[in-house]
């Protein structure tokens, strides 16, 4: 009996741990391609000091799915608070920037699809 509960829990921690690094590489690989997205976005849609809407409207998607907030209650007591804030301010602005990109593609009648 006590090696069953021992062995139960080496797998659950295990399997714990190995969730933990998953999602890790998960939201690392989402910020870079984020990151990635808003720079070719800045580099189209910025003209001097003007926003051009044309290449909003034609833009990569920032993101598909906002994996932090699938994910940031595992980190929530791994990380300090200033950190969590700051990957949390990050994702709410790639989100803003997101919903703008939407609005563009989406509702904006200056470029309807025909």
């Amino acid at each position: 009996m006590t090696i069953t509960v021992c062995v139960t829990a080496i797998i659950y921690w295990n399997n714990k741990r190995n969730a933990l690094q998953a999602a890790a590489t998960i939201l690392k690989l989402q910020i870079q391609d984020i990151e990635e997205n808003i720079e070719t976005l800045k580099a189209e849609a910025i003209v001097g000091n003007s926003l051009s809407e044309q290449p909003l409207y034609y833009s990569r998607i920032i993101f598909e799915e906002n994996s932090w907030l699938k994910y940031n209650h595992m980190f929530a007591n791994k990380l300090k608070a200033s950190d969590f804030e700051t990957i949390d301010k990050f994702f709410k602005v790639a989100q803003e920037i997101k919903n703008s990109t939407d609005f563009y593609q989406n509702e904006n009648p200056r470029f309807n699809k025909y």
